[in-house]
């Protein structure tokens, strides 16, 4: 009763609050909205995927050409076809499911070599078609009413049949690695697919012709995917439903930094395939997703990443580990966003009523944090929802500065 008698006795400087804090918030909702805040809410995103710690993901494998290997190949660039080669059929040979190959294939080296590696990609094959999914690189072509469109680099032999995908991520303005489009439009009209979606979809059967057909036509893209089921610990038994938009990027649920994912070095591997050795019927590779590519360092091939320093496979191991996982981090419902807004907004403008505004820009830092931050990572790592504390904080601290 007291708390309204003041507020009452106080009704023009809470009417003033009132209108300050409403006309905050618009204002820091359309800096949001136009892309102004995009830095700070990004690195709020990453505090909280640090809280969170590091995920398990034991469907996926990668292959590691290290330094050492690249020492042993004379650091010879592009990297032998036949060393390639031995890395696929062992992978193959120990029951991967699908092989994803984070190195180009864009030019022609030697024709043994090279016939090497095509006899291992044909090799490699489930029900008449290669499990081996190359990358390809793309790069903007032309504009037209729709929009961008690329230009896909093409395979050093026009023989190489496969499903293959585009390795590029963009860069946020601060020059990290945290989101990437799951395919875009070609400019001969086809949609090519990232490398992530290629290998999944690979998994799951697609060959050529029915990933492109699913993927013709633009707009709302549905495919049956393997999915990861967190509560089992294990694949579900069937595929299922999967859906995105051409026009989104998506944003990496990163499953840890450099090293989360089960990696074996490539050099052991390549003499235990040359020497004809049998793999045992649980070795690693049995069933699984197996990513082959390079982390020696004149690869050139890492990137800023809300993780740190991450080579590029690691990168694509973390994009299809957020596919499988169904665990793709969505921003909450604009409706809801602003609501929480309008909210503290309120509270804000009844603390300014009751306290002085500096008291209030101190409590909002403390409470705001205290309050929003758990309710954020719950959110994150509960629903795969990104609530937003910056705004909130903004809104508050900002608002009771108007009121200074």
């Amino acid at each position: 009763m007291a708390l309204l008698a003041t507020l009452k006795r106080r009704k023009r400087r809470l009417l003033t609050s009132l209108l300050l804090g409403v006309s905050v918030t618009v204002l820091v909702s359309i800096a949001s909205y136009l892309g102004y805040l995009d830095s700070l809410e990004a690195n709020a995103l990453d505090l909280l995927l640090r809280l969170r710690g590091q995920q398990r993901s034991p469907e996926i494998v990668l292959i590691k050409i290290d330094d050492q290997a690249f020492a042993k190949l004379g650091e010879k660039q592009p990297l032998p076809r036949d060393y390639i080669a031995s890395l696929i059929n062992i992978a193959a040979r120990g029951g991967a499911k699908v092989i994803g190959i984070d190195i180009e294939f864009k030019v022609a080296t030697g024709v043994v070599e090279d016939q090497k590696l095509l006899a291992a990609v044909a090799a490699a094959e489930a029900n008449g078609v290669t499990k081996v999914v190359p990358v390809f690189v793309i790069r903007p072509g032309t504009e037209d009413e729709q929009g961008a469109t690329y230009r896909r680099a093409p395979f050093f032999d026009p023989g190489l049949k496969v499903v293959g995908g585009f390795a590029n991520a963009p860069m946020d303005a601060d020059g990290l690695v945290r989101q990437v489009p799951l395919a875009v439009r070609g400019e001969d009209g086809t949609t090519l697919p990232s490398l992530a979606l290629a290998v999944l979809a690979r998994h799951a059967g697609y060959d050529g012709a029915s990933l492109s057909e699913q993927l013709r036509g633009g707009g709302t893209v549905r495919l049956n995917l393997p999915e990861w089921h967190k509560l089992s610990g294990k694949l579900l038994p069937v595929t299922t439903a999967f859906e995105f938009h051409l026009d989104e990027s998506w944003k990496i649920n990163f499953a840890g930094g450099q090293g989360s994912f089960a990696s074996l070095p490539s050099e052991p591997l390549v003499q235990l395939g040359r020497a004809n050795i049998p793999l045992a019927a649980d070795n690693p590779f049995r069933g699984k997703i197996v990513l082959i590519g390079a982390s020696f360092q004149e690869s050139r091939d890492f990137f800023a990443t809300p993780n740190g320093l991450m080579s590029g496979l690691e990168i694509h191991a973390n994009i299809i580990h957020t596919l499988l996982t169904r665990s793709q981090i969505q921003p909450a419902n604009r409706i809801v966003a602003a609501s929480l807004l309008l909210l503290f907004a309120a509270a804000a403008s009844v603390l300014t009523t009751l306290l002085r505004p500096a008291t209030v820009i101190v409590v909002s830092l403390i409470a705001i944090p205290v309050v929003l931050l758990p309710l954020s990572y719950a959110a994150l790592t509960q629903l795969g929802l990104w609530v937003d504390f910056v705004t909130p904080l903004l809104v508050t601290s900002w608002g009771a500065l108007a009121a200074e």
